[in-house]
């Protein structure tokens, strides 16, 4: 473990803030010539001083002393294309330089490798190209020379020809590697760029359904003679397929409340809940008789929503002739508590969208002062806690604690509540909670 922690601390000892990706890639070749140099040239100049080879070992010293200056220098400079050439002038010297006096063969043998390698990924293909057409030129030159100058080793027509073949080989193969890796890493490039202007886009139409459901909830509780109302809205993403609207009936002691899961979540979801807006909006007298706003909604829905289904239920107050009524649509039932005694509100009802001509039940009750209903989407009853125990099972306890407290605090209690009993982790599905609390003296 610690030797790759070195390693990568040695490899990224050029890195800067800020520089790209294939820059990155090139400061770690970069390191790993550096400690070739370190590992190599060094010892080489150091035994050709010790051998009296002055002038090669002098040659060769400067030449690694500068190298590392170089090198080190990429700690410091942001553009390493500039340090990077300065590095492949003295490595190509050095090359030159090697057959000027007629290195070690094994030596002279890696060249056609190491230069061509270094050049191609370092410059990229039409800069590398240029190093290399220069260097090979310089190299054959020099041999060819040799022939007519003994002050150069010699080198036969053999070998300059096997040379030759070698270099330009390995030339053609890397400048190949070169240009596919190059293409791919464009390509590549363009396609993030793409991605990332895609996932811009996704984000800003995201936050553009954000807000225009933003609008769509209420943000307030209505007016209403005889009632107190509050609402609580958590949606598990951004947007959400909870929903629900207060709905005014044109009478100061009568209102409407519709509350809608759509399935699944997301900005699919956040579509039908405009849908639902806008219908609620369009519904003329329909929303005055809860089966017949089910029936409305319904018809608009079947064969338009991809698939997507919502639950429903649709509560219509009246504090002048203390009656609720209601009709459902496959939603959870809302419960009341009256008098210490708390029991759900059932009515049959068939979810919207399913099927052309469902029916819906009207069911109608009698409202006794103090009366408190509460409605709610699955997201509150279906969460589970660390011991796969559901909130519904605890609900009613929880009505009963806080049941005495102003209704807004009382939404907030049960959120609270909620939260205590999930415990770690986070929600599986959106959350909306509305209150409602019959009280004459309002």
């Amino acid at each position: 473990m610690d030797i790759i922690r070195i390693k990568d601390m040695v490899l990224n000892f050029f890195s800067l803030p800020g520089i790209d990706k294939q820059e990155i890639e090139r400061r770690k070749i970069a390191m790993i010539a550096f400690m070739i140099v370190v590992a190599v040239l060094y010892p080489v100049a150091i035994l050709n001083l010790i051998s009296g080879n002055i002038f090669t070992g002098t040659y060769n010293l400067i030449s690694a002393l500068i190298l590392t200056a170089v090198f080190i220098s990429l700690k410091y400079i942001r553009k390493g294309i500039y340090v990077f050439r300065i590095c492949g002038f003295f490595i190509g010297a050095l090359f030159l330089y090697d057959i000027f006096k007629g290195g070690q063969q094994e030596a002279l043998s890696l060249w056609p490798f190491i230069f061509p390698a270094g050049t191609y990924f370092m410059y990229g293909v039409k800069e590398g190209t240029i190093w290399n057409v220069f260097f090979l030129s310089g190299a054959i030159a020099m041999m060819i020379l040799s022939q007519h100058y003994p002050v150069i080793h010699y080198y036969s027509g053999f070998y300059i020809i096997r040379f030759t073949l070698t270099y330009s080989s390995i030339t053609i193969l890397t400048m190949g590697y070169e240009y596919t890796r190059s293409a791919s890493i464009k390509e590549l490039a363009k396609k993030q760029k793409a991605t990332r202007t895609a996932m811009m886009r996704m984000k800003t139409d995201f936050q553009l359904s954000k807000n225009i459901q933003k609008n769509i909830i209420p943000s307030s509780a209505p007016h209403v003679r005889g009632l107190a109302i509050a609402s609580l809205y958590k949606p598990l993403e951004e947007v959400s397929g909870d929903f629900f609207d207060y709905i005014d009936l044109g009478s100061p002691g009568k209102t409407g409340i519709f509350i809608a899961d759509v399935t699944g979540h997301g900005v699919p979801s956040a579509l039908i809940t405009s849908m639902l807006k806008i219908l609620i909006s369009t519904s003329g007298d329909y929303k005055n008789s809860p089966p017949a706003m089910m029936r409305y909604i319904n018809s608009h829905l079947y064969n338009k929503t991809g698939g997507y289904l919502v639950t429903a239920f649709y509560a219509i107050f009246d504090t002048e002739s203390m009656t609720l009524r209601y009709s459902r649509a496959a939603h959870s039932f809302p419960l009341l508590l009256r008098k210490g005694k708390i029991t759900p509100l059932k009515s049959d009802g068939f979810i919207l969208g399913a099927d052309e001509k469902p029916r819906f039940k009207e069911k109608t009750i009698k409202l006794v002062n103090n009366d408190l209903i509460l409605f709610f989407t699955d997201g509150l009853t279906e969460t589970m806690n660390m011991g796969s125990e559901f909130f519904d099972n605890v609900i009613n306890a929880a009505i009963q604690r806080h049941c005495t407290c102003p209704i807004d605090e009382f939404v907030i209690n049960i959120y609270h509540e909620l939260l205590s009993f999930k415990g770690a982790g986070s929600f599986e599905d959106d959350i909306t909670i509305i209150a409602v609390h019959v009280d004459k003296k309002r």
